[in-house]
């Protein structure tokens, strides 16, 4: 069965991997039975069972987005306004405290 996952890269190996723990999971046995049916050892899928929850839990991880601010003109003084997707935002540039 892995021998299907030669010359895929890593994320094509997480998504079949993905959908392997899924299969197992609703498929009413026990890990160890469905692995004897599929060739796998449990070693090999609880490894990937855990890869694939780490990846998950990265992918669901807080991201930050570096956004560029123009220095404030003469008419917008101390005030910022940032387009972002279909919104604006707008604040107030405080100074730097020392």
């Amino acid at each position: 069965m892995d021998g299907e996952l030669l010359g895929l890269n890593h994320s094509e190996r997480i998504e079949i991997w993905a959908s392997r723990v899924e299969e197992c999971k609703s498929s009413g046995l026990t890990v160890k039975k469905w692995c004897e049916e599929y060739g796998i050892s449990p070693k090999t899928y609880f490894r990937w069972q855990k890869i694939v929850a780490e990846t998950v839990s990265k992918q669901n991880a807080p991201r930050f987005a570096e956004i560029a601010v123009q220095a404030p003109t003469a008419d917008s003084q101390n005030s910022v306004h940032i387009p972002f997707a279909s919104c604006h935002l707008h604040g107030k540039i405080l100074p730097l405290c020392r």
